[in-house]
């Protein structure tokens, strides 16, 4: 069936290696499954007037099940275009594929910014499309949307956007490297390197490795991609740039575009799918364990020297930018 839901292959059942390439494809299947939705129930017109893309972990094709689908919807100018967006917002809610996060974001192409979240600009987050894929609708509106992003990127905005981004970026370095962080006045624990255990709990923003050397390395290739563009003075990456992290490190070196080593570019891979496995497990024995869970025991050894190697390699440039 067009529609029928692909399996999800545990983190239980697969190494961190193997199990990046299942999800990758349990990704792409429910991608495909949203697309044959849209393309089966939507008013045809919509093809031509909208674009609809997936957006971090699902355009990144890192994201497990429990986690809802979060989906961007771009609209043109015509009058019948946001309307046609919100039908089709409306379709998904009732008879969702699969769980759809509570809000899709429709942004009107000649009116709305590209990077700042909901026109606000305290909130800078341009990896909301420099990690995101197409899905269903008209192309050239995706397109057109990536220039408009390099236009704010390298423009009057483009200072602020990167301060916001940085600050981000020491952040989450910060609980890459103590599993800590303040939260509204109070202390959350991601993940405790003293006695060896991970937390989850997402109704208060507890996410295991999620936060740390995830969030460090694709906040550094965020940032490190702005700085490229503006040097270059074009956007021509963006629209080849893969969304996948460990596409993105593969694609610089093939490129010629890292001063990294293949040894480093393969650690940071290495690494960066092991934290992936990691954080997965914890949602999964989350999940299974309810109210019961504790936490999720992790190999110390393993995860302090794959820690220190997302720390010592995102010190120093991925890309090869010569300003």
């Amino acid at each position: 069936m067009d529609t029928e839901l692909p399996r999800h292959i545990s983190p239980k059942e697969r190494s961190p290696e193997v199990y990046a390439q299942s999800i990758k494809q349990y990704d792409i299947a429910i991608a495909r499954t949203i697309n044959n939705v849209l393309k089966k129930d939507m008013d045809p017109k919509a093809e031509s007037a909208t674009a609809f893309l997936t957006t971090g972990s699902d355009a990144r094709l890192e994201k497990a099940p429990l986690s809802p689908i979060e989906i961007i919807a771009l609209t043109d100018s015509s009058p019948n275009s946001r309307p046609l967006a919100q039908s089709a917002a409306k379709l998904l809610y009732a008879r969702p594929p699969v769980e759809i996060y509570s809000m899709i974001d429709i942004r009107e192409l000649e009116r709305d910014s590209m990077t700042f979240y909901l026109n606000d600009r305290r909130r800078a987050f341009p990896s909301r499309f420099t990690d995101s894929r197409f899905i269903y609708g008209n192309n050239e509106l995706y397109k057109l949307a990536l220039s408009m992003l390099y236009e704010e990127l390298t423009g009057e905005d483009g200072k602020h956007i990167k301060e916001q981004v940085r600050q981000r970026r020491k952040m989450f370095r910060n609980i890459s490297t103590t599993g800590k962080q303040r939260f509204k006045g109070d202390e959350i624990v991601h993940f405790d390197l003293d006695t060896d255990i991970a937390y989850y709990t997402p109704d208060k923003h507890v996410a295991s490795f999620k936060y740390g050397p995830l969030r460090l390395l694709q906040e550094t290739l965020t940032l490190e991609l702005m700085q490229y563009m503006a040097e270059k003075k074009s956007p021509g990456i963006l629209f080849e740039f893969p969304a996948n992290t460990e596409d993105k490190l593969y694609y610089l070196e093939t490129n010629g575009l890292t001063h990294k080593s293949h040894s480093e570019i393969a650690d940071l891979a290495t690494s960066y799918k092991y934290f992936l496995w990691l954080y997965h497990m914890t949602q999964q024995e989350f999940s299974e364990q309810g109210e019961a869970f504790k936490g999720y025991r992790f190999d110390k050894k393993e995860v302090r020297e794959r820690l220190k190697s997302i720390d010592t390699l995102t010190k120093d440039p991925i890309f090869k930018i010569d300003g």
